[in-house]
């Protein structure tokens, strides 16, 4: 005799506002998901976004080596005024309402006589100049890294290298092998990992 299938009791089943909260955890953190976020390597470094920077679910950000735009898309219930931005030269803070969307340390120094920051069609846009020309691993330090490799690939050229960090990755010494980009963020923080086909091009320049 076939056995029905047993029905699970309501107690055991996910009830409709066990679902709500669950849904409303897997939001952002001010009641809406905007993006989908960057994708994560098995070691938890991030792929950069299209714009060489990262994407996470209510905010992403982009970078040339002078500077980084910050964009956050506003909910029905928000609006500018109820947005405020606070800076240092070593900080951001980005708050919608009473939640602070971006906020932390940040990974380099910026120039604060050239923030910027406006709201149009519904998304907060901060602007910065950075004060090197660098490319950055992340936005604020709460942030997991971002992958340099693929920028530096997709931007061929080496003038968007700066010679200082150039200069500085070839003086590191390079774990024999295959270049693992993550084993060079823990062994060598600090520096930039340029990767090898790139540092034989400068070479070749004199960079």
């Amino acid at each position: 005799k076939k056995l029905g299938k047993e029905a699970v009791p309501q107690s055991q089943s996910t009830r409709p506002q066990e679902k709500e909260e669950t849904e409303k955890s897997e939001k952002g953190t001010h009641g809406h998901v905007f993006y989908t976020p960057s994708r994560k390597t098995k070691k938890g470094s991030l792929y950069p976004n299209d714009g060489d920077g990262a994407t996470f679910r209510t905010y992403k950000w982009t970078q040339t080596p002078e500077e980084l735009e910050i964009e956050i898309p506003l909910c029905p219930d928000h609006d500018k005024s109820t947005v405020s931005v606070d800076y240092t030269p070593t900080t951001l803070s980005v708050k919608v309402g009473e939640t602070e969307v971006v906020g932390g340390e940040l990974a380099d120094r910026i120039k604060c006589d050239e923030v910027t920051w406006t709201v149009e069609d519904r998304v907060v846009c901060v602007r910065a100049e950075k004060r090197k020309v660098s490319w950055w691993r992340q936005l604020v330090a709460s942030e997991p890294f971002i992958l340099l490799k693929p920028i530096l690939n997709k931007h061929a050229a080496i003038g968007n290298v700066p010679k200082e960090e150039m200069r500085n990755f070839q003086k590191a010494v390079v774990t024999k092998g295959k270049y693992s980009e993550e084993r060079h963020l823990e062994q060598f923080p600090d520096v930039i990992p340029v990767p090898r086909s790139m540092i034989n091009q400068g070479q070749k320049k004199g960079v």
